[in-house]
């Protein structure tokens, strides 16, 4: 049997507004809810997660879910590696986004700076650092 998950009216409102968008951060619902105290955000983010209506990329970075409780969706990978990390799109993954190759299995993400990865739903960031080697 499907459990119901029930909002109070915080969650209504703030679910209502970023329900939309396919990130959302802390400081967005902060700056579209001046009203609420910052204890209030987190424990409104915290129970929407909860809930299954947001998931968690890292603190203060939740994708949207469309429909509560089922998978998270990435329909933008590229944006959520530039969330998740500094940098810019590089290699086959920016051929891919400018439609010059076909597919593309992983998202490479160029910065300065240290290695690290990560792994969404069926894509897979690969942070590469261009230090210089002495």
């Amino acid at each position: 049997m499907k459990k119901n998950y029930y909002l109070s009216s915080s969650e209504q409102k703030v679910y209502n507004v970023v329900s939309h968008a396919e990130l959302v951060t802390l400081e967005l619902v902060r700056e579209l809810f001046p009203e609420l105290s910052m204890g209030m955000l987190y424990k409104v983010l915290s129970s929407l997660e909860k809930k299954g209506y947001l998931y968690r990329l890292r603190r203060g970075l939740y994708l949207v879910r469309k429909r509560p409780g089922e998978m998270a969706v990435i329909e933008n990978p590229y944006r959520v590696a530039l969330s998740l990390y500094k940098g810019y799109i590089g290699f086959s993954s920016a051929l891919r986004h400018y439609n010059l190759i076909e597919y593309d299995f992983h998202c490479f993400r160029g910065h300065c700076g240290e290695i690290r990865q990560y792994a969404g739903g069926k894509h897979t960031a690969h942070p590469l650092s261009h230090r210089r080697r002495t």
